[in-house]
């Protein structure tokens, strides 16, 4: 009898810990967004005008959009940004519906507080009076160590096209400085040209 309840005890306490580690918060999905964009774009075939910037070297030239990996790469740093992950759950903090000065949009503002061990210092997320009319997403992530330091602004503007969310313009700024050798900084700018 004794082992009939033991063996009972051991599978209610396994289930439990099994919910307690699925347990997930329900903050806004980033990679999710970032994989719905390249297909929502890779569906399209629209061309790009796309500027690169090294350190004040420029780099211009307009792309015929053929590849569905294009947007997946230029996308890719969203795939790094999860705010539900378990390196960032506790030190999130959530402003919402705040009224944007410059424009008719409100904005969810997330912001991580010190202690994560994450790049992520501050998520912008602008729409109009529904969260699903995404019109443009804000990242800021700073990366600092004994060798290296590095931040990076990433703007995406996005619209809705016959009811798929799609990409308008996108830029990516980097500045990195590693020990002993100049900083470096580029730009990634991409504008769709419909």
């Amino acid at each position: 009898m004794r082992v009939i309840v033991l063996l009972f005890a051991i599978i209610v306490l396994s289930s439990c810990t099994d919910d307690v580690k699925s347990v997930k918060s329900n903050w806004f999905d980033i990679p999710g967004l970032g994989i719905q964009l390249a297909n929502n774009m890779s569906s399209r075939t629209p061309s790009v005008n796309k500027t690169f910037i090294l350190n004040d070297v420029v780099e211009s030239v307009n792309i015929d959009i053929s590849d569905s990996g294009f947007w997946k790469q230029e996308l890719s740093k969203l795939a790094e940004i999860d705010l539900n992950s378990p390196q960032v759950r506790g030190y999130i903090k959530l402003n919402s519906k705040i009224e944007d000065d410059n424009s008719n949009l409100l904005i969810d503002q997330y912001t991580l507080a010190e202690g994560s061990n994450s790049p992520i210092e501050k998520i912008s997320l602008y729409y109009l009076d529904d969260p699903a009319e995404l019109r443009q997403i804000s990242i800021s992530l700073n990366k600092s160590n004994l060798v290296t330091q590095s931040s990076t602004e990433l703007n995406i503007w996005l619209n809705r096209y016959q009811k798929s969310l799609l990409i308008d313009s996108l830029k990516l700024k980097h500045h990195e400085k590693i020990i002993m050798q100049s900083p470096r900084d580029y730009e990634n700018r991409i504008k769709v040209l419909w």
